[in-house]
């Protein structure tokens, strides 16, 4: 089965438990993540290797 792909919008509390719950899912792939704060991107930066990150949620859905 192919994994389907999501994005977060949100570093917070609900964002990051979103985040778990796509790290633990065998059908989904975390690939990015938006937060307002860059403090808070380069924490999840550190979380979650290999994920993008990005300070504006459109910034996120244009790439």
């Amino acid at each position: 089965m192919n994994k389907l792909t999501a994005s977060v919008v949100g570093g917070g509390q609900g964002g990051q438990l979103s985040m778990k719950a796509l790290e633990s899912s065998d059908r989904f792939e975390l690939k990015a993540a938006a937060d307002l704060r860059p403090d808070v991107c380069e924490r999840l930066k550190e979380k979650y290797p290999g994920i993008l990150t990005f300070t504006n949620h459109k910034e996120m859905f244009e790439a």
